[in-house]
């Protein structure tokens, strides 16, 4: 009895273990499996190798980029990977010290070409307790491509500027120099390595390096280029002009500035000249326009003065033709008329008209007014008369005429003087209108 109670409490505990191994090797298949979705479904290039190096499974990425299937790529096991063998030897090595290693190697194509990978290596242990290595390897070809434009665009950058008549130079974002062309350190006479990591206050007069640091921060704060005209201090201790573009740019996650630089030092002082001429020509030009303007105001006045003498003149001469004129014609003129009526012989006769004809003549230009009125000689005889203050009455015994025709010559006066019907003073009207 005792004995088959021992039995079924053995029997019991191999059941036990049973359901424990069963379990065990659950999760042990559940892990494979999970572990074989993961490595074969990966993106990364995963190899799984024996601590010798024997290659024993190659996921679909690995197989996808070395062009081998699984079984070649087992099959040829590590010399038909790897080119470098000093390499692997040496990745070994540090494995086995480590249980890690890191670095690059050169991995050959199924069409013999090469490719160089990144390799991460780690050792783990596999199923039944077997020590593996898991590598996972990346393709560094487009990053050598990268890396090696990186290279050309900089040399080629680098080419261009310091070929370029204009300076050039990079700083970080704390103002310390990073980059500086050959024409910058020709035009300054330094050198690179003794300026690379300062900053412009180590470099520059303080009033310089401000203004360098004040554009500088405004183009990187501003985040845009800004243009500029900066004032540098010359070896010989003389002062350039430089018309500077400067640029924010962002490198590995970093803040640079670069500037660009022209000289225009002769420009700059061509432009002073250009205003300095232009500045004592305009004020050349203010004094002759002064001087004109004075002059033309002396003539305005002496054009004015003239004009006043001119006008004076003329009234003083019609005041002296319209008193000569009176005066042959009430003096001289009703006399000789009288005379005409006198017993005179021949002789006289002849010097009455003699004088009466170079009266006439005199007097033909001083009574071109009158006539310009349309009066006739005998109206204009009249008007004169009227102008000169003599009543009908006067007018009628200077002439030797009757009143009557005296009253028909004013009104025929005023008919052409445009005064009919209108209460106007024949006598103020004449002498308004210099007859």
């Amino acid at each position: 009895m005792q004995e088959l109670n021992s039995l079924r409490k053995r029997v019991a505990e191999l059941e036990q273990e049973a359901a424990q191994y069963r379990q065990m090797r659950d999760r042990s298949l559940a892990g494979e499996e999970r572990f074989r979705s993961i490595f074969d479904n990966s993106l990364d290039a995963i190899l799984l190798t024996m601590p010798t190096g024997e290659i024993i499974s190659a996921n679909r990425a690995a197989q996808s980029l070395l062009g081998m299937s699984e079984e070649e790529i087992c099959r040829g096991g590590r010399a038909g990977m790897v080119v470098e063998d000093e390499a692997m030897a040496a990745a070994i090595e540090a494995r086995e010290k480590t249980g890690k290693w890191r670095g690059s190697l050169t991995y050959r194509r199924k069409d013999g070409s090469t490719f160089p990978v990144e390799v991460s290596s780690n050792v783990f242990e596999g199923p039944a307790g077997r020590t593996m290595t898991i590598l996972i390897f990346r393709d560094m070809r487009e990053q050598r491509r990268a890396e090696e434009g990186l290279r050309e665009s900089e040399e080629r950058f680098r080419l261009f500027m310091d070929n370029s008549p204009t300076i050039a130079w990079i700083k970080d974002g704390h103002g310390r120099y990073v980059y500086l062309s050959k024409s910058c350190e020709g035009r300054f006479g330094v050198r690179l390595e003794d300026w690379i990591g300062k900053t412009d206050a180590e470099l520059w007069p303080p009033e310089i390096a401000g203004n360098f640091r004040k554009n500088d921060l405004a183009a990187l704060e501003g985040g845009s280029p800004v243009e500029v005209v900066e004032h540098y201090v010359n070896a010989d201790g003389s002062r350039s002009h430089w018309l500077i573009s400067k640029f924010p740019f962002c490198a590995s996650g970093k803040p640079y500035v670069a500037g660009i630089g022209l000289d225009i030092t002769e420009q700059k002082k061509a432009e002073d000249e250009l205003k300095s001429y232009r500045e004592q020509l305009e004020a050349l030009v203010k004094q002759r326009t002064q001087e004109l303007e004075n002059k033309t105001h002396i003539l305005e006045e002496l054009n004015a003065a003239t004009r006043a003498l001119l006008r004076q003149r003329e009234e003083d001469r019609k005041e002296m033709e319209d008193r000569f004129v009176a005066n042959v014609k009430n003096l001289i003129l009703p006399y000789a008329e009288k005379m005409k009526r006198t017993h005179l012989d021949e002789r006289q006769q002849s010097y009455l008209g003699i004088m009466e004809t170079h009266f006439n003549e005199i007097m033909s230009p001083l009574m071109k007014t009158m006539q310009q009125r349309n009066l006739t000689p005998t109206e204009s005889q009249v008007a004169s008369l009227i102008k000169d203050g003599k009543t009908t009455k006067e007018i009628a015994a200077i002439m030797g005429v009757a009143t009557s025709s005296i009253d028909t010559h004013r009104k025929s006066i005023r008919r052409k003087l445009g005064l009919n019907n209108m209460k106007a003073n024949l006598q103020s009207h004449l002498q308004s209108i210099g007859i």
